[in-house]
């Protein structure tokens, strides 16, 4: 786009929507990615919490369901 521009040429509207795109899926991934590492330390962190008050959550809430994600158990596979 810049060399387009520099050239005395018009900018192609295709250029900005794949600039656009860029950053949004970009940016828009990245948040997701903080956000949803978040909420689980969040998670984790309240169940820390509630067990070292000898207060245990409640069987399913959903800090006990976040804070289980990505924990897949012991795994059976021998490579």
């Amino acid at each position: 786009m810049v060399a387009s521009t520099s050239a005395g040429h018009a900018t192609s509207e295709c250029a900005w929507y794949f600039v656009a795109y860029s950053f949004d899926t970009t940016l828009g991934v990245s948040l997701a990615i903080g956000l949803h590492a978040a909420a689980v330390r969040w998670a984790r962190a309240r169940q820390a919490a509630a067990a070292a008050a000898a207060d245990p959550p409640a069987k399913h809430s959903w800090a006990v369901t976040i804070a289980a994600c990505g924990d897949y158990g012991v795994s059976q596979c021998s490579i």
